[in-house]
């Protein structure tokens, strides 16, 4: 990624501002970015007021996620002119929230909006973001004000709460890793993962937004496990109170045993929810009835 940014001649075509450095907190790194000079008449202010800052979170975009957050950040300052007309700087505070991986979540025919985009990257890097002004992560090398075209929100590592709640099994454990969180019965690394996959708005609030979404998250992770799956392998349930689209299939393991891959999907609160058990035939009886407990007593926390 850290390439990217040595082939100045194509930056220079897209940034339109003038030589600036943006330090990226925590001396995690440096990125310098070369571009000639543009119609200062044409640059938006310095420091976005509510309304503007507003505006600009809920334009959309490229909703594709990967790499850690410090090479997708680099990346991200090309990609957000593109697709905001507005370079967007993203500062990781700590190590943690800088090495942290992203992982993609939005289907391809959605585009989140900037916002959404970023309380997901929030979400997977155990942070919060929020928009700095102070300019204290940009540096410019001329005697202009090519600094107020770029816009830069912080990461800072915090403490989240789920948005839901399940009652775990007799012996079951759970450990939180951001974006998912790992649950596991007694003496057996693995029974079920939750995923938070993404929360999701409509410009146009058509019936069967949000089943979209929910058809194409399950199409595209059954899928990854058999090629060729269609919406009519899967069957309608209910996880709490929320319409599921179920899957399941017998799929090799990592050591060539059979092992059972079982998904469910659903939206909740404008969020889509991914879940996954995968369980060895032999251990059937004795985890997968606990399984199906949990998920009917999951339910969204009342705000």
């Amino acid at each position: 990624m850290n390439g990217l940014f040595e082939r100045n001649s194509s930056i220079r075509s897209i940034l339109q501002g003038r030589m600036l450095t943006i330090i990226f907190a925590a001396s995690l790194y440096l990125t310098t970015i070369h571009a000639h000079s543009a119609d200062a008449a044409n640059k938006p202010d310095k420091v976005l007021d509510a309304k503007q800052l507003d505006a600009l979170l809920q334009q959309r975009l490229n909703g594709a996620l990967g790499d850690s957050f410090r090479d997708f950040s680099n990346m991200f300052i090309v990609r957000s002119n593109i697709d905001l007309g507005r370079t967007v700087g993203l500062i990781g505070l700590s190590s943690e929230v800088a090495d942290a991986e992203l992982q993609p979540v939005f289907p391809k025919f959605y585009s989140p909006t900037l916002r959404e985009l970023l309380d997901t990257i929030a979400l997977q890097t155990a942070s919060e973001w929020k928009y700095d002004p102070s300019g204290k992560h940009v540096k410019n090398d001329t005697k202009t004000d090519a600094e107020s075209r770029i816009t830069i929100f912080e990461f800072a590592p915090v403490k989240r709460a789920k948005p839901y709640q399940i009652t775990l099994a007799k012996g079951w454990m759970c450990l939180d890793r951001g974006h998912w969180v790992l649950y596991s019965p007694p003496a057996f690394p693995i029974g079920m993962d939750i995923y938070q996959l993404g929360t999701y708005s409509f410009d146009s609030q058509q019936p069967g937004n949000l089943e979209k979404v929910r058809d194409e998250v399950a199409l595209q992770w059954a899928g990854r496990v058999r090629k060729g799956t269609k919406l009519t392998d899967m069957t309608h349930t209910k996880v709490g109170a929320y319409d599921a689209l179920f899957f399941e299939s017998m799929v090799p393991s990592a050591d060539g045993k059979k092992v059972c891959w079982r998904q469910w999907v659903f939206t909740a609160d404008n969020t889509c929810y991914f879940v996954v058990s995968t369980i060895f035939p032999e251990f059937e009886k004795r985890i997968y009835p606990d399984v199906v407990t949990m998920l009917k007593s999951f339910q969204i926390k009342k705000k």
